[in-house]
């Protein structure tokens, strides 16, 4: 990140769009300062009037985790990312989890909770440990698509049919969600509307037009893409 930010400095580049930056609040507010024009995807930065787009994280794992419970799933697990303090995913996705046990009146139990640190293997690892529990999950929602990869993979090797036995929703959309088996339920985040408006909004910044709308955080809605892996 920092490389490419040297070519905001020696004007190689005019504006620069970042995808869930791993920069600190302070250095994408010292860009700012600086005079450099600048866009973020996946983190709200409106309170430093710097331009940004977020998606609803919580009303997609919230909407996820209710749709499980629709089909009668009733002991729905959580397998998450890694909590980092400046990327709010796993935690946004995490209370929209929790909200959504609550209001479908649901027991919700601490061991239900894992991290999968977005990575296959270790949510291979995380679904194995919540099979071995003396009341295992009959539901998983994961934080990403590539986590409920590795459940599907762990599934496999344990002889748990997928969703006869263990309901399953990820998070993202990525491209193999519709060629696994079975083809994986997942929270889509529109992928081409981001990029078309952080581009919008980074041009309206480098042309000075419309100000105040370019410093608003946007905030989009995901909405749920259904195929097999949830039971329907």
């Amino acid at each position: 990140e920092r490389d490419f930010v040297k070519f905001l400095y020696d004007h190689t580049i005019a504006g620069l769009i970042l995808i869930f930056p791993q920069m600190s609040d302070e250095e994408i507010v010292k860009l700012k300062s600086d005079g450099q024009h600048i866009v973020l995807f996946g983190r709200n930065m409106q309170q430093y009037k710097i331009p940004s787009i977020t998606v609803d994280n919580k009303m997609g794992a919230y909407n996820a985790v209710l749709h499980l419970f629709s089909h009668g799933y009733t002991r729905i697990a959580f397998i998450g990312g890694v909590e980092h303090g400046h990327l709010g995913d796993r935690k946004e996705r995490l209370e929209g989890y929790k909200q959504a046990i609550v209001d479908g009146a649901l027991t919700l139990r601490p061991e239900y909770i894992e991290d999968g640190a977005y990575f296959e293997e270790t949510a291979c690892s995380a679904f194995m440990r919540l099979m071995r529990l003396p009341e295992p999950p009959d539901a998983v929602f994961c934080g990403n698509d590539e986590m409920a990869l590795g459940v599907l993979k762990a599934a496999k090797q344990l002889g748990i049919k997928i969703p006869e036995q263990v309901g399953l929703i990820g998070f993202d959309n990525i491209r193999i969600c519709q060629y696994t088996s079975p083809t994986l339920t997942t929270v889509n985040q529109p992928t081409y509307i981001i990029g078309n408006l952080c581009c919008e909004k980074l041009i309206y910044s480098l042309n000075n037009r419309d100000r105040e709308g370019v410093f608003t955080n946007l905030l989009l809605k995901p909405d749920l893409v259904i195929r097999e892996s949830c039971g329907c």
